[in-house]
C-alpha cells in the first residue's frame, strides 16, 4: 500500500520534468511517469482484481455523481446561450465578409457565400493578401446598413470595430474553430444558414469592445504561456507537440516570469508572471479541460487571470485544485475584474501600454442575432 501510495507523487514530479525538459532526460521522466502508473494497477490486478473493478466502478460513479451535484447554475448549454434584445427587421443594404480560410475551409465547403446571397445579402468573398479591415472600411463607405462577417474568432474584431465606428449593426456569424465570440452570443456554429437570417430579422443585443493599444479585441489578449503555444507552428494540429516546445524555455530550468509590469487588485503594482489573460467581460472558468464562457457581455469590466508556477510542486498544487474547482486557492493564481489594466510605469518591456476598459466611448455596439429557435437540436 505504501508503494501506491507513492505512485502518485513520483508521477507528479516526473510528470512536470516532461514538460520542462527535453532531449534525454524528458524519455527517462516520461518511463517513470508510465512506470508509476502502470505498477500499482498490475499490482492490485494481480493480488484483487476484484478491488480493482470495483474501484474503478465507484471513482466512475462518484465522479459523476460529482459533476451532476457541482454544477453551476446558469451554465451554458451545448449549443449556445439565448440572449434577449429588442426584435429588428433589417432593411437597406446588407453586406458579409466571408473568409474562406477559416475553420478548414468551413465557409467554403457550405458555400455560404451563395447562401448569404439567397438571403438577399451581398457577400463578399475575401481572397488571399486582401485586408478584413480595409474590407469593412470600403463597404461601410459605399453605404452599408448592415456589416457582418462569416469567420473565426481573428475575423470578428477588425469588423466588429469598423462596424461600430460607423454606427452600423454587426453580425457574427461563426464558421471558424472555436467560435468563443458566436458560442457567447448564443449561435450555434452547426446552423449558419440560422445565423446569416439576423441580416433580415433578429434580435440587437449590445456588447462592449475592449482595446489594447488602440487595437480592438471581442474575446481577450494573452501574454506568457498560452500565446508563445499560440505562435507555434504544430497549435492548431498538434497541441501537445506546441505544448512539449515551448514550456522548456517558458517553466524550464533557468527560465523566469515574464518581466511584465501591471496593476493588481486594489490598483496595487504587481511584476512577473507565467500566463496573463485579459478578456473583454469575465470569464466563467470551468474545471480543467471544460470550457469557459462569459455569462454577460455588457458589463464593462474585463478579466483578468494571472499564473505564476516556479517549479513542479506549485503545478502540481495548482493542477489539484483546479481539479476541485479551487484553483484560485493557489499561490500563484490571481483573478480579479477591474475597468482597465494599465502598466504603473515606463518600464514595461513587453510594449502594451493599457488594456483600454469596455466602458465610456467603447461601449454597447450593437450586435444582431438571429431570432431563437424552440426546441432545435
Amino acid at each position: 500500500m505504501l508503494g501506491i501510495a507513492a505512485a502518485l507523487p513520483v508521477a507528479v514530479i516526473a510528470g512536470w520534468h516532461v514538460v520542462t525538459r527535453r532531449g534525454l532526460a524528458r524519455v527517462v521522466a516520461g518511463l517513470i511517469v508510465l512506470a508509476a502508473l502502470v505498477a500499482p494497477v498490475v499490482h492490485v490486478l494481480a493480488h484483487q482484481p476484484g478491488a480493482l473493478l470495483a474501484a474503478i466502478v465507484l471513482f466512475g460513479s462518484s465522479m459523476a455523481s460529482a459533476r451532476v451535484a457541482l454544477r453551476p447554475p446558469g451554465r451554458r448549454p451545448r449549443r449556445g446561450r439565448v440572449r434577449h434584445g429588442a426584435p429588428v427587421t433589417g432593411a437597406g443594404r446588407a453586406v458579409l465578409l466571408v473568409n474562406p480560410r477559416s475553420g478548414s475551409g468551413k465557409a467554403a465547403r457550405l458555400d455560404l457565400a451563395g447562401l448569404a446571397r439567397q438571403a438577399g445579402v451581398e457577400a463578399v468573398v475575401v481572397r488571399p493578401g486582401e485586408d478584413l479591415k480595409e474590407l469593412a472600411e470600403v463597404a461601410a463607405g459605399e453605404g452599408a446598413d448592415v456589416l457582418g462577417v462569416a469567420g473565426g474568432d481573428g475575423s470578428m474584431a477588425p469588423v466588429a470595430a469598423v462596424a461600430a465606428r460607423h454606427g452600423l449593426p454587426f453580425v457574427c456569424v461563426p464558421a471558424g474553430t472555436r467560435n468563443h465570440f458566436g458560442l457567447d452570443l448564443g449561435l450555434d456554429p452547426d446552423d449558419l444558414a440560422h445565423a446569416v437570417t439576423a441580416f433580415r430579422r433578429g434580435t440587437e443585443i449590445r456588447v462592449d469592445l475592449a482595446e489594447v493599444n488602440g487595437q480592438v479585441f471581442v474575446n481577450n489578449v494573452s501574454l506568457g504561456i498560452y500565446a508563445a503555444m499560440l505562435r507555434s507552428p504544430h497549435y492548431r494540429r498538434f497541441k501537445t507537440r506546441a505544448a512539449l516546445d515551448e514550456l522548456p524555455g517558458l517553466i524550464g530550468p533557468g527560465s523566469a516570469p515574464l518581466p511584465l509590469r501591471f496593476q493588481g487588485p486594489h490598483s496595487a503594482a504587481q511584476a512577473g508572471a507565467h500566463a496573463l489573460l485579459v478578456s473583454n467581460n469575465p470569464y466563467r472558468l470551468g474545471r480543467l479541460g471544460r470550457s469557459a464562457w462569459r455569462p454577460q457581455l455588457d458589463s464593462g469590466l474585463l478579466g483578468v487571470l494571472t499564473i505564476r508556477v516556479d517549479d513542479g510542486r506549485a503545478a502540481a498544487r495548482l493542477a489539484l485544485l483546479e481539479l476541485f474547482r479551487r484553483g484560485h486557492l493557489a499561490p500563484g493564481y490571481s483573478r480579479w475584474n477591474t475597468a482597465a489594466l494599465c502598466r504603473p510605469g515606463a518600464g514595461w518591456r513587453s510594449g502594451w501600454r493599457c488594456c483600454a476598459w469596455s466602458g465610456g466611448a467603447r461601449r454597447c455596439r450593437r450586435v444582431a442575432v438571429p431570432t431563437a429557435r424552440c426546441c432545435r437540436r
